[in-house]
């Protein structure tokens, strides 16, 4: 998931949709232009029309995103392609076959929300009950020193991380029962071939082939957790298909869905993959170097209320964010990138112990960001397993 020139972006997009509202009215086109000109006016106001239209999923290709965003605009809204819904409106997923198409209205029905069904779409990692104990060392209820924290503050608020690193941490974790969520927002997301390795692109550096995306560092990470006593649910299904737009209001869905079925759940992580890319579009890797093993780096992301969409308990998701990157720098120095705090939620408002996770960048190697996942189980298991 890619967050890089968000800010600068926006002016463009609206200058070109107002270039949009000019030809249709050039061309006579009264129902789109006036349509399009309400949308414009709704822009800076309407919860989530910001979102949709910058498409923060930015990890998306260009060309073919950016024209269904123009056109999405041209068209009445539809509740499944807005990325941040508001609490009181939970948007239904697009029928999965065949593929949705574009087209003036009537909207098609909505199908109705699928259970969770299991492998390939998801997997229980069970962990051993026994393995659930304090750290030694580890107090979530002692104040750490805000030493070595870095965070990139986003959010347009005031973040003292000193202050929250003060506070205790709370956090319910039941042995033997699921504790952890794991999701992929951006399921397809992949990284640059190994020699020797082969799999088919759907679009460069992304995958509908579970074994070679970011579900397969999903795959280790779960493995991970569970070897350190923590009970996964890894749901393994295709969130940004069949359009990466709409992408968290599928995976809002289906972390509710997992949430109601298993109340046990405080944590989840939505695992994605960096991307990087210099003016040319060369993408970079991250690097740690960890005992002369070179892996990804990892990278926590925590939504706010920043953007004006609700979302009370994101100081709590903080909180476990600092507390993972102290351990990180504890345990493995060269793991954590700088924290990041986004004005926007990113569906973190479903636990108080939700984060965005990106490990690697598309840079990097499959190989390389599986071990980095290995390493950061360490570290979260530590965490939220502590007194």
């Amino acid at each position: 998931m890619r967050r890089r020139h968000t800010k600068t972006r926006r002016a463009p997009v609206i200058a070109g949709l107002a270039a949009v509202c000019a030809l249709l009215k050039l061309f006579s086109v009264t129902g789109a232009a006036t349509h399009a000109e309400d949308f414009l006016a709704q822009l800076v106001t309407r919860e989530g029309a910001t979102e949709k239209i910058l498409d923060l999923e930015l990890g998306a290709p260009k060309n073919t995103d950016f024209a269904a965003l123009l056109l999405s605009a041209l068209l009445p809204p539809r509740a499944a392609d807005t990325d941040e819904p508001d609490a009181e409106s939970t948007p239904a997923p697009p029928e999965p076959t065949p593929p949705v198409m574009w087209s003036a209205p009537p909207t098609p029905p909505a199908v109705p929300t699928p259970e969770p069904t299991p492998d390939p779409g998801t997997l229980v990692y069970d962990g051993d009950s026994d393995a659930v104990a304090p750290p030694e060392g580890i107090d979530n209820s002692a104040p750490l020193p805000a030493d070595g924290i870095v965070l990139d503050n986003n959010s347009g608020l005031e973040i003292d991380a000193a202050a929250l690193l003060r506070e205790p941490l709370k956090l319910d974790v039941t042995p033997g029962e699921p504790s952890v969520l794991i999701i992929h927002t951006h399921s397809s997301e992949a990284y640059t071939k190994s020699p020797g390795e082969s799999f088919e692109e759907s679009d460069p550096y992304r995958t509908e082939d579970k074994e070679h995306s970011i579900i397969k560092v999903g795959d280790a990470l779960a493995a991970a957790l569970a070897a350190r006593g923590l009970t996964v649910i890894h749901d393994r299904g295709l969130n940004d298909w069949p359009s990466y737009a709409g992408a968290y209001a599928r995976s809002l869905v289906t972390a509710q869905d997992y949430l109601e079925k298993y109340p046990s759940i405080s944590l989840v992580i939505d695992l994605h993959r960096d991307a990087i890319s210099s003016a040319d579009g060369s993408q970079f890797k991250t690097i740690a170097d960890i005992d002369g093993d070179i892996c990804s780096q990892v990278m926590l992301v925590v939504g706010t209320n920043g953007s004006g969409l609700t979302h009370p308990g994101w100081r709590e998701n903080m909180k476990l964010a600092l507390r993972l990157q102290y351990e990180m720098n504890r345990t493995y120095p060269t793991l954590a990138r700088p924290i990041t705090a986004a004005q926007h939620r990113y569906n973190q408002h479903v636990a108080s112990g939700a984060l965005l996770v990106e490990v690697g960048a598309a840079g990097n190697t499959l190989s390389e960001s599986v071990a980095a996942a290995r390493y950061f189980a360490e570290a979260y298991a530590n965490v939220v397993t502590a007194r």
